[in-house]
């Protein structure tokens, strides 16, 4: 973080709470992309995401009173709410995802008096960047530091998890959290999310870039239709279950559920699981392609992974299919697709580094006459994980 942005933090948490420095500690969560791998993590099958370079701080001090308050740069509301208050009464706000990590330490007996907490932030909201579990998870490592629980970055994994499952009430995979605790610089992750083990992979690129489109649609219904597909996958599992051996979906291929294709009485559901079986073999390609830097098969995977998401698993939407289409008329893209939960967000790309101003210049006007919306692009790259910023330097 740059000295820069590092004041701004500050002033902005001076001018909410008091210029008192005492005690005032800095925190850094990034967000995440993935790469590929979507709709996998909770059925316990591959993903691919990488830590980017845009995320959200977090400024906290003790405040010597009985409650915690919240101030963020991005959102006009503010909140207090006493420590040992019923945490539930503010599922609605903003402040539902530090108050749900602060939930699962205080379950685990890690009590935080009160505090103020200013959170700053370039991640988008709801655009499928992880903007929410990048909040969980620089308020796990936050406490983790403070209270000394002595907690590794995966532990504070699971805890974020447990918080947006328990406490949100969002049944999520593994995959955003654990991207965001264990990411590296010039790497993603080849995340198993049946055994959670993690394997870096290079993807550090001369002469290529990752452009990040956002479609500035409100994901209303992500939520909603994301548990919902959660039980299709159920739904779907219990029924191939019956025929192979499977524990979870993670465990099917292609071959295996065409074998017992008749048996589905309805298509969705086997739509579902075929887009899952599908995407599980697209990753483990993915990783061949990256490792012989094959940038034309690196397309082809990012291409099939989003005709996939819009027929077989139904999450696109008609913003992604134009940022994507738009995206593959240019001569530099080798290839696009929606990333993220669906329903609106954002698009991921590979594209020549140096046409990146042309390709947001010539993606962004077509969206906007077909659309009537405009989009907004970030140039993304693998990035470093949570960490505690040293608040003098």
């Amino acid at each position: 973080m740059n000295q820069d942005t590092k004041n701004l933090i500050i002033r902005g948490f001076h001018q909410s709470f008091g210029d008192k420095q005492k005690d005032l500690r800095l925190f850094f969560a990034p967000g995440r992309v993935n790469l590929i791998g979507e709709h996998t993590d909770y059925n316990y099958g591959l993903v691919l995401p990488f830590a980017i370079n845009l995320g959200t701080s977090l400024a906290i001090r003790p405040n010597g009173t009985d409650s915690f308050r919240f101030v963020s740069s991005g959102f006009k509301e503010n909140g207090e709410v006493k420590i040992n208050a019923a945490f539930e009464q503010h599922k609605q706000n903003w402040w539902k995802y530090p108050l749900g990590v602060i939930e699962i330490f205080r379950k685990m007996g890690h009590n935080l008096p009160g505090h103020d907490f200013y959170f700053y932030g370039d991640l988008p909201h709801s655009a499928g960047l992880s903007s929410s579990a990048s909040i969980e998870m620089v308020t796990a490592i936050a406490l983790n530091n403070i209270l000394s629980a002595g907690f590794g970055n995966f532990q504070l994994v699971e805890i974020a998890r447990k918080a947006e499952n328990e406490f949100i009430g969002l049944n999520c995979g593994i995959m955003d959290m654990y991207a965001i605790g264990m990411g590296k610089p010039g790497k993603a992750i080849k995340l198993d999310c049946n055994s959670n083990d993690g394997q870096l992979v290079s993807i550090d690129f001369t002469g290529k870039a990752f452009m990040v489109s956002n479609t500035n649609r409100p994901r209303g219904l992500a939520d909603s239709k994301y548990n919902e597909r959660v039980a299709e996958c159920k739904q779907g599992l219990a029924l191939a279950a019956h025929h192979l051996k499977l524990q979870n979906l993670g465990q099917l291929t292609v071959n295996d559920l065409v074998s017992i294709k008749p048996f589905f009485k309805e298509q969705t559901i086997y739509n579902r699981l075929f887009h899952v079986a599908s995407e599980n073999e697209r990753v483990r390609e993915m990783v061949d392609a990256l490792e012989t830097a094959d940038f034309k098969q690196i397309g082809v995977l990012l291409n099939a992974s989003h005709l996939s998401l819009r027929n077989d698993y139904e999450v696109s939407c008609f913003e992604l299919d134009v940022l994507t289409e738009e995206a593959n008329k240019l001569s530099f893209t080798d290839g696009s697709r929606m990333t993220g939960a669906g329903f609106g967000g954002c698009t991921l790309s590979l594209i020549d580094d140096q046409a990146k101003n042309e390709f947001a210049a010539k993606v962004g006007e077509a969206y906007l006459r077909k659309t009537n919306r405009a989009a907004d692009f970030y140039m993304v790259h693998p990035a470093d994980g949570i960490h505690e910023i040293n608040i003098n330097d």
